[in-house]
């Protein structure tokens, strides 16, 4: 519902959408959407497939196309590594990530509402903090690490 308010139907583009609540051994859990790779099988969080091929140019074209995304939707996630974003092979060497938790950071979604400039510095840390999760992963340095 949080999203929506926003006003904007592209915040949606890398965000599943949710099909409804159930009930579960742990409490209320959401249903989402389920991604599939061009091969039919389900995808991976991004994490799996940078450990098990390794941090390819096609992965950092990902998730700089989603650090824009981010950006320009302005959206403050919350704790957004690599474990949680899901790698949507297209085929070949297309991806697409997809955030499937912790979209908002309700800690600090009201820092942002007082001023653009701040919940900008907001988003680059939580993007800073991706890149440290995926910098881990590999032993590598990433920029902006």
């Amino acid at each position: 519902a949080a999203l929506k308010e926003r006003g904007s139907d592209a915040v949606c583009d890398r965000i599943p959408p949710i099909e409804g609540v159930v009930e579960t051994d742990l409490g209320a859990g959401i249903v989402m959407r389920l991604y599939r790779d061009a091969d039919g099988r389900i995808s991976r969080p991004l994490a799996e497939i940078i450990k098990e091929r390794g941090l390819t140019a096609s992965f950092i074209g990902a998730i700089d196309e989603l650090k824009r995304w981010q950006r320009k939707e302005r959206l403050l996630t919350r704790d957004t590594g690599p474990h949680n974003v899901l790698a949507v092979h297209r085929g070949g060497d297309e991806w697409t990530l997809v955030i499937i938790e912790d979209w908002l950071n309700r800690r600090h979604r009201w820092l942002a509402r007082l001023h653009r400039v701040l919940a900008d510095r907001l988003i680059e840390r939580e993007l800073r903090k991706f890149d440290r999760g995926v910098a881990r992963l590999t032993g590598l340095p990433v920029e902006g690490a």
